[in-house]
């Protein structure tokens, strides 16, 4: 380029800066430009040109070009401090307030006077500070949330995020809070008709977490998403989407009735009329969806799983009840028959019966005593049941029978209620004798469970024994093997008792083996096991099946397996024969005088196999534990049914009565596991639990038994167990819950709020020596607490008297349980006044003095001194009891307890210094 060029764009930026000043930024941007053109290419004039167009593009506020034409400019002269601020300016102007500080910290260091730029540095660090804050507040974050999902230059991808953000934001409560003010519901429903799944999903688990223990929440999200609408959600064929739209529907039902902060309320009272408005609606949806055809499988027995989550909340039982949920589930499991007419299914999965029992037994469960919605239950499933059985068509029995099978699976007792109708046995026998194989399948399956209650098995017996024989040979596996199963249960019906027999001897056997086969030669998640393991289930009754099956590792391993399975009937089985071969179940307590006038009558006596005599259990629960048992029975903890619950509770009872089992199971989780189901189980189970919690709190060191909070969690159920009607899991709640309190002062008030102290001081009148002893002695580690301290000044003398009288027994470790309290309530003069009013107190005080027992010396010779120290008053009666000649003996004996020594010395020193007695010189301290 020539000279001339270049003084034309020098005479072309002139002219820029005289339209600059005069405002026209628009004609010295053309100027700037012309400049720019005519420029040599790498001229060192090129960045003023480029940085004084930036400065119109700044003015224009046309910040991407600013920003262009200021990088160019720094690419030329790079410490040019006029391009750094106006490119600092653009990238202000374009949002980039980091990038704006970084540039004008770097112009600072070249030109730090540079007044600008401070100026700028100010400005940019208070919007740093104002935006670091609109971030990292709550309100900043959902306002960000919302800009990215409405904006449509949004991936796919960053779409998915910002929905997932709003579902993560929920989980808390002030984000839940936040969004749902933000006017979250209304401004997120439209994404509901997204054709991106994992957004609809995302923004679904935000409802979730807005519904999530807040009542008012959940109404406006119900009421603005609609009921129409989540039904529609719910018949997606995405899982996750049907999913999430059910967990509103929990969530919703869960936070209207109330969560578990709230005062509880009786199980089947009624809803209020505000929280019937939302629930009931919520049901009537749910409960046609079970039985509808658009739902998929999966969804349905998400809905199942949603109603056992909730059936237990405040008045749901009997709401479900009313609304009609009984007929749609022995509907759907009627759906699950083989009929001839596949039109007539619904989508339906394997476990979908299952699911049907699991929410009747629920429901039945939480009915509590309540009789009349137990009959009312019972008539809806006879009604059903029954009218299927009498239309007399094959298609109606394989549904009446199928529902019957659902109902003995989850609620025996209406099973066999239902049963009971003669019409159904023989109904059963018919169709198990035809041709049919869907009627024969059935059939067999209804007898087989009918055959679990021993007051029906009588009358299967005499009708159904040669059916089930008959089946028993089938070539088809599925008839078999449940036919089979029909035989264990009559062949165990006399239980452990050798004399009650049903089969021959070597018959039962002979089935476990049978069994054996179908549950180890079939493949994983085969149906056929479940089964096989259901007639061992049984068969564990007789021990000689107990002794097989515990030498059968293969099969062992197979049962442990099937233990991570989610069928409850299938988990109750197994956890069933556990309490079998650990002989955990209960026994009928034996009466020799009658079992020998029984004999004489000609009366079939219990009589116990010898391999179940002590000595084959003790090997086969150290088997149990060798083969890491306890992993198992926490799995099966995890299951939702508190039967299931008592029985693990009792095989962890079994392999807690050897001490030396207890470590093992302490390392392996199982005071943990035991912890939990001390707390969650039937009434039974808890004390059963909580007696195994004793057990290992009786003889191992709390502190690693139960460590941190696990040691104030136990509290509950170990003072729970001292009201327990017997005297064996009083005693050891006691022992367990007197090494706990050697703890700490946290455990103490624990023990305090729970109601302890008061059931261990009643208990300490307890007739039987062994209670009375250790009620004492839990005591006596109580006393330290200032809350039991003060419950001996509540009455005249009856509580200090107690003590006081217990240390004269003949029981030594209830006389130092009882002496040691005495010596920490004798530290209080006022107790000591009450001390001294026991008329025998003196007496016992000096039979403590003169027990061969150092240590009850030492603590009866403490009392005493610390009597001395109250008052003078309570020294002169002392040393006027005859005591005087005691302590001097002891104060001057050689070779005795140091600490008993000082005790005299110190009533010496006391009773001196009142002038109760003279200064011996003799007398060494």
């Amino acid at each position: 380029m020539s000279e001339s060029e270049l003084l034309e764009a020098r005479q072309s930026k002139e002219s820029g800066n005289v339209h600059f000043r005069k405002k026209e930024y628009k004609e010295a941007v053309k100027c700037y430009t012309k400049a720019i053109e005519n420029c040599p290419k790498g001229h060192q004039e090129m960045a003023v040109f480029l940085k004084n167009r930036a400065a119109c593009w700044l003015k224009l506020e046309n910040y991407e070009k600013a920003l262009a034409d200021s990088t160019d400019a720094l690419k030329i002269v790079p410490s040019d401090v006029k391009s750094l601020y106006r490119h600092a300016r653009a990238l202000e102007g374009r949002g980039d307030i980091a990038g704006a500080f970084k540039e004008v910290t770097k112009l600072l260091s070249i030109d730090p006077k540079n007044k600008e730029a401070t100026e700028a540095a100010r400005r940019l660090t208070a919007a740093i500070r104002k935006q670091t804050d609109k971030m990292t507040s709550t309100d900043g974050i959902v306002n960000e949330m919302f800009a990215a999902l409405s904006d449509e230059k949004f991936s796919k991808e960053k779409q998915i995020q910002a929905a997932k953000n709003f579902a993560v934001l929920s989980r808390e409560s002030a984000g839940a809070e936040r969004i749902f003010q933000a006017g979250g519901v209304v401004r997120l429903m439209p994404l509901l008709d997204s054709d991106v799944p994992e957004v609809v999903q995302h923004i679904l688990q935000t409802f979730v977490g807005l519904c999530s223990e807040h009542k008012s929440r959940a109404f406006a999200v119900i009421q603005s998403l609609s009921l129409q609408k989540i039904s529609s959600l719910i018949s997606s064929p995405h899982l996750d989407v049907s999913s999430s739209a059910l967990a509103i529907l929990k969530q919703a039902i869960l936070a209207v009735t109330g969560d578990d902060k709230r005062e509880p309320r009786d199980a089947v009272s009624a809803l209020v009329a505000s929280e019937n408005a939302l629930v009931v609606p919520i049901a009537q949806m749910l409960f046609l969806s079970l039985v509808s055809p658009d739902i998929t499988a999966e969804a349905r027995d998400r809905i199942m799983e949603l109603l056992i989550r909730t059936v237990p909340r405040a008045g749901l039982a009997s709401l479900y009840l009313k609304e009609g949920l009984v007929s749609k589930l022995l509907l759907l499991a009627a759906s699950t028959s083989e009929v001839s007419d596949v039109k007539a299914r619904l989508p339906v999965s394997e476990d979908c019966r299952m699911n049907v029992s699991m929410v009747l037994s629920k429901l039945h469960e939480n009915f509590g005593k309540n009789k009349e919605l137990i009959e009312a239950f019972q008539k809806e499933c006879a009604v059903f049941i029954l009218g299927h059985l009498s239309k007399g068509d094959v298609p109606n029995g394989i549904k009446g029978l199928t529902a019957l099978a659902a109902v003995l699976q989850g609620v025996v007792e209406v099973g066999n209620a239902i049963f009971s109708d003669r019409s159904v046995l023989s109904k059963m026998v018919e169709m198990a004798n035809s041709e049919d194989p869907s009627s024969q399948t059935i059939a067999v399956e209804a007898l087989a469970l009918a055959a679990s209650d021993k007051d029906r098995c009588h009358g299967i017996m005499s009708e159904g024994l040669p059916v089930l024989k008959e089946l028993y040979t089938s070539t088809d596996d599925r008839i078999r093997v449940r036919a089979l199963v029909g035989l264990c249960k009559l062949g165990s019906v006399g239980g452990s008792n050798v004399n009650a027999r049903t089969f021959s001897e070597g018959s039962t056997v002979k089935l476990e083996k049978t069994c054996r086969k179908f549950l180890v030669n079939t493949k994983k998640g085969d149906r056929l096991r479940k089964w096989a393991a259901e007639g061992i289930a049984f068969l564990t009754l007789d021990a000689e099946v107990k002794e097989t099956l515990m030498k059968d590792t293969p099969a062992m391993t197979v049962l442990f397996g099937m233990c991570k399975s989610g069928d409850l009937s299938l988990l109750f089985g197994i956890a069933t024969i556990f309490v079998n071969l650990s002989n955990s179940y209960d026994k009928a307590e034996r009466n020799p005088e009658l079992e020998e006038l029984g004999k004489y009558a000609g009366e079939n006596v219990p009589k116990e196999h010898e391999l179940d005599g002590e000595e084959y259990l003790k090997k086969r629960v150290h088997a149990l534990l060798e083969a890491k048992v306890v992993p198992v029975l926490i799995t099966l903890s995890s299951a939702e049914s508190k039967k299931i619950h008592e029985q693990v509770a009792r095989v962890f009872l079994a392999l807690t009565q050897d001490r030396a089992h207890r470590g093992v199971i302490i390392q392996q989780g199982g005071a943990k596991c035991l912890v939990a189901l001390a707390l969650d189980n039937t009434d039974k189970g808890k004390f059963i639990a909580a007696q195994a919690l004793a057990k290992i709190g009786i003889t191992s060191d709390p502190k690693l038994a139960f460590p941190g909070q696990r040691s104030l969690e136990i509290i509950r159920p170990l003072v729970q167990l001292l009201k327990s009607e017997h005297g064996l899991q009083q005693f050891e709640g006691l022992m367990a819950l007197t090494n706990l309190a050697s703890m700490n002062d946290d455990v103490r008030r624990r023990i305090i709020r729970e109601g302890g102290v008061s059931l261990m001081e009643s208990l300490m009148f307890e007739e039987d020596e062994m209670i009375r002893r250790a009620a004492t002695e839990a005591m006596c580690n109580m006393i330290q607490m200032e809350e039991v301290h003060k419950r001996f000044y509540s009455d005249d003398v009856e509580r200090v008297k107690l003590w006081t009288l217990f240390s004269g027994e003949e029981d030594v470790a209830l006389v130092r349980a009882a002496s040691g309290g005495l010596a920490q309530l004798s530290h209080d003069p006022k107790i000591c006044e009450k001390i001294v009013e026991v008329k025998s107190a003196m007496e016992i005080f000096k039979e403590l003095l003169a027990n061969e027992d150092s240590e009850l010396q030492f603590r009866g010779m403490y009392i005493l001194a610390n009597l001395v120290e109250a008052s003078r008053e309570i020294g002169e009666k002392i040393i006027e009891s005859n005591f005087l000649e005691i302590f001097m003996a002891l104060a001057q004996m050689e070779g005795i307890n140091a600490k008993l020594k000082d005790a005299a010395h110190r009533a010496l020193g006391k009773a001196m210094e009142y002038g109760l007695i003279k200064p011996n010189p003799e007398l060494k301290q």
